[in-house]
């Protein structure tokens, strides 16, 4: 489906590079200014791809289809056959559609970084097909991952598209905050029948922005939450550090961490400042259907083990109606993704780039990619069981 850069490689007849360089002079051109690796991962990943291979190589999916009312259509399995009509996207959600494999009648909303258009929700979503499902590709914003109030009758009016247009089962999938994101919608729109909660926090915390802002990338802003529902911000834990101490903490964690990014100190001393309220915690007894809770206790942006088994405990204490897998992984990394989707985002040279990002992956390459793969075969099966029920 697509040119790899070892093809290209092989037609410039280039026996050796330097990937490490192209990247990093990559991401300096181009100003990052995105500090949260869910929302860095596709620049990352396109960086290496296009500049190791010394061509400008760019991901061949198929051109977007523009409509009036500002959302896009993107069918990715296009290149595969023509048998069915592209999807459409809900009105009003301003995201991205894509039709899945012919005949789906289930489909999964993906929120997998700071743009529903990006790469890397691309290839959530050519993931999604491979495993029997529609996908939707929502984010915060294009090109944004600053999370302010975000709106959740934004994925509840999604599912209730969805569930109008041919499909009688939807899931939700998210990572980092946007996996914050993907349990908080499950638990209040019981239509979601399949959540996987991805390196998740088990709480909501304060509203953030991302940019540039007095020599800042990242900064709190006070008084709101990252989520709202119906108007209202919902209840969050505040951040213990206000700008631009926040910004400040997490350069000096950073710094000579090994990591791109390090950010547990804004949890982990928020969480020692005060204890979290009831209303703050996700509801997570409250989600229908399956659940799956996954994190690594090398996390370097929150500690998610610890996150996933509280839920765990959660769910011990409270009834609840789901069947649920809470599974941690001594290594991982943040990018607690299926090993085949970041495959598909990069068929060479994914060691390497983890390896870039996570000291855990340079130090563990083997474990985490260990913890991948099962993670790959863990979703892959709860899609399938999902699906034949």
């Amino acid at each position: 489906l697509m040119p790899g850069p070892a093809q290209c490689l092989r037609q410039r007849k280039i026996v050796g590079f330097r990937p490490t360089l192209a990247v990093v002079e990559f991401i300096h051109q181009q100003d990052l200014h995105t500090s949260r690796p869910s929302g860095m991962v596709s620049l990352v990943v396109y960086a290496f791809t296009a500049s190791s291979s010394g061509c400008a190589w760019r991901p061949r999916f198929p051109a977007a289809a523009h409509t009036n009312t500002e959302y896009s259509i993107h069918q990715i399995d296009a290149l595969r056959n023509e048998k069915h009509p592209p999807g459409c996207a809900p009105p009003g959600t301003g995201q991205a559609a894509a039709g899945g494999p012919h005949g789906a009648d289930c489909a999964v909303i993906g929120l997998f970084g700071d743009d529903p258009n990006d790469y890397m929700a691309k290839c959530g979503a050519k993931w999604l097909h491979k495993n029997g499902v529609n996908a939707l590709c929502m984010s915060p914003g294009k090109h944004n991952y600053s999370h302010v109030n975000c709106p959740l009758e934004k994925i509840e009016t999604a599912v209730k598209w969805l569930m109008t247009h041919g499909n009688r089962k939807v899931g939700i999938m998210g990572m980092s905050t946007a996996g914050m994101e993907a349990l908080a919608a499950a638990s209040l729109f019981p239509d979601i029948t399949l959540t996987f909660g991805l390196t998740a926090s088990d709480f909501v915390w304060q509203g953030f922005e991302q940019g540039k802002k007095d020599g800042c990338k990242e900064w709190p802003v006070p008084g709101t939450s990252t989520l709202s529902y119906r108007g209202k911000p919902l209840a969050y834990m505040p951040f213990v550090y206000e700008h631009p101490t926040y910004w400040k903490k997490i350069e000096a964690e950073t710094k000579g961490s090994g990591d791109f990014l390090r950010s547990t100190c804004l949890f982990a001393d928020s969480e020692k400042e005060r204890e979290h309220t009831e209303e703050e915690m996700i509801k997570i007894e409250n989600i229908k259907g399956k659940l799956i809770l996954i994190g690594a206790d090398d996390d370097s942006l929150w500690e998610a083990g610890k996150y996933v088994r509280r839920m765990d405990q959660r769910l011990q204490k409270y009834p609840h109606e789901c069947e649920y897998e809470a599974i941690t992984y001594k290594h991982g990394t943040h990018f607690m993704l299926p090993e085949s989707m970041l495959r598909m985002a990069l068929p060479i040279g994914l060691k390497f780039v983890m390896r870039f990002i996570f000291r855990s992956a340079k130090d563990y390459p083997d474990e985490c990619e260990a913890a991948r793969k099962d993670i790959d075969k863990r979703l892959s099966a709860a899609l399938y069981e999902w699906i034949m029920v």
